[in-house]
């Protein structure tokens, strides 16, 4: 909860250009940038999981959306936006 709490306030901030990732990964920042996307995200943000994701939520503008990993596999990918929070599950 702890985690999840300073997640959202570093995604508050909005002078700043970031994307947060709550869940296994090495850094839990990655800057955003206009063509960044879910896939380029998680790589960027070091995704760290012993297995694939079971579940990915795209949380913007205080609404979650679920996004099916699977779909990343077959290359769809999700434009991401400056503020986004990531939240991983395994």
């Amino acid at each position: 909860m702890a985690g999840q709490q300073a997640a959202m306030t570093r995604m508050a901030k909005a002078h700043e250009s970031v994307v947060t990732f709550i869940g296994p990964v090495q850094f839990p920042t990655v800057q955003w940038t206009h063509d960044l996307t879910l896939a380029k995200a998680i790589i960027a943000a070091g995704y760290n999981g012993p297995v694939e994701p079971s579940q990915i939520m795209i949380v913007r503008n205080g609404q979650a959306v679920p996004v099916d990993p699977k779909r990343l596999l077959t290359g769809e990918d999700i434009p991401l936006l400056s503020g986004d929070l990531v939240q991983i599950a395994q």
